[in-house]
C-alpha cells in the first residue's frame, strides 16, 4: 500500500507461518494473521489494522495494539493518524471504539466512514426490531432511521452532511443529511459532492453495474468500485469489464491494464486522478491527467 505522496510503503510479509507489517522497511510485531487492506496515514508515518494472535484479535496502531478481542474488524484512520475506529466483539454483541472510546451495542457494525479530520464517524449497524433484524446508519453514537438493508455511509467534505441509500419495502432511497430522493435499481453505493449538492449512486442491474449522477446514467460495467466527485464537478470512480480495468470520468473511460486497482484520489486542484495499480508484483502510484470535459455522460 502505497502513502497519498507515493513516498512510503507498507505490505504485509510472510515469514515462517507468521505475518508482519513492513513500513519503509522496517518490521511491526509478528502475527499468525494480519487482515488486509492496512489503513495509512496521508504521509504514510501511520499504519493501523486489524490482526489475530492465536485466538485473540487486535486493532493494533504503530507498535501499540489494543486488548485482545473475540473478534475485530479493519481500522479506520484519520489523515494524519491521531484518530483511530474500528470495530469489536466479545461475543455478546459488536461495538466501535473510536480512540479508546466505546459506542453502542448492536448486532453487528461495519463499513465505517471516518472524516478526514477524525471529527465525524458513521457506520452501519444491524439490530432486532421486533424479532427482524433491521439496518441502520449510525452517526456519532445516534442512529437513523431502520431499513431492511444499507449501503456504505459516505461524508461530505467538512464532514457535516452524511450519504447513503436505503432499501424499505422493495424501494431504494438516497438518503443526504435530511433530504431523500428516490433511486431507481439496486443501489451498491453512494458518492458525495464535496458540499453535498449533488450526489452520484451506482446500482446493480443483475449482470451489469452503472453509475447514476448529476448528467445522467452511464455505461454499463461487469464492477464498479470507488467514486468520488472531482473539482469540476464531474464523477470519477473505478470499474471493469472482464479482466480489463479502467478510470471513469463520466464521458471517457481510461484504460489500466489487466491489474489490481484501487485508491482513487481526486486532486484538490482538479487536474490529475490518483490510483494505485498492481500488476502481479509490482505496485505502482499513477497520476492520471484529468480529460477535458466531452459532453455529457458516454454511451457505449
Amino acid at each position: 500500500m502505497l502513502s497519498r505522496d507515493g513516498q512510503r510503503v507498507a505490505f504485509v510479509s510472510w515469514s515462517g507461518g507468521r505475518n508482519a507489517v513492513i513500513l519503509d522497511g522496517e518490521a511491526g510485531e509478528e502475527f499468525d494473521a494480519i487482515s488486509w487492506p492496512l489503513a495509512l496515514s496521508s504521509d504514510g508515518s501511520v499504519v493501523a489494522y486489524q490482526a489475530r494472535l492465536g485466538q485473540d484479535q487486535f486493532c493494533v496502531v504503530g507498535r501499540r495494539k489494543s486488548r485482545a478481542y473475540q473478534s475485530v474488524g479493519l481500522p479506520a484512520l484519520s489523515e494524519n493518524g491521531s484518530v483511530v475506529a474500528f470495530a469489536a466483539s466479545d461475543g455478546d454483541g459488536w461495538r466501535i471504539i473510536r480512540n479508546g472510546k466505546v459506542g453502542p451495542r448492536f448486532d453487528w457494525v461495519g463499513n465505517l466512514a471516518l472524516h478526514p479530520g477524525g471529527g465525524r464517524l458513521a457506520y452501519t449497524a444491524e439490530l432486532r426490531e421486533a424479532g427482524k433484524l433491521k439496518s441502520v446508519v449510525v452517526v456519532d453514537g445516534v442512529a437513523g432511521p431502520s431499513f431492511d438493508r444499507v449501503t456504505p455511509p459516505v461524508l461530505s467534505g467538512d464532514g457535516s452532511i452524511v450519504g447513503y441509500a436505503g432499501l424499505k419495502d422493495r424501494d431504494w432511497t438516497i438518503v443526504v443529511g435530511p433530504r431523500e430522493f428516490p433511486a431507481s435499481g439496486e443501489v451498491t453505493r453512494v458518492v458525495l459532492s464535496h458540499d453535498a449538492t449533488q450526489f452520484a449512486y451506482a446500482v446493480d442491474e443483475g449482470t451489469h453495474r452503472r453509475v447514476i449522477g448529476p448528467s445522467g446514467s452511464g455505461p454499463q460495467f461487469d464492477w464498479i468500485g470507488e467514486a468520488a466527485f472531482m473539482k469540476d464537478g464531474r464523477v470519477v470512480y473505478l470499474a471493469a469489464r472482464g479482466a480489463r480495468k479502467y478510470v471513469c470520468v463520466e464521458d471517457q473511460s481510461i484504460p489500466l491494464g489487466g491489474g489490481d486497482i484501487g485508491g482513487l484520489w481526486p486532486f484538490p486542484d482538479g487536474t490529475h486522478i490518483g490510483v494505485v495499480v498492481r500488476e502481479e508484483r509490482a505496485v505502482e502510484w499513477r497520476a492520471l491527467k484529468v480529460p477535458a470535459r466531452r459532453g455529457s455522460i458516454a454511451k457505449e
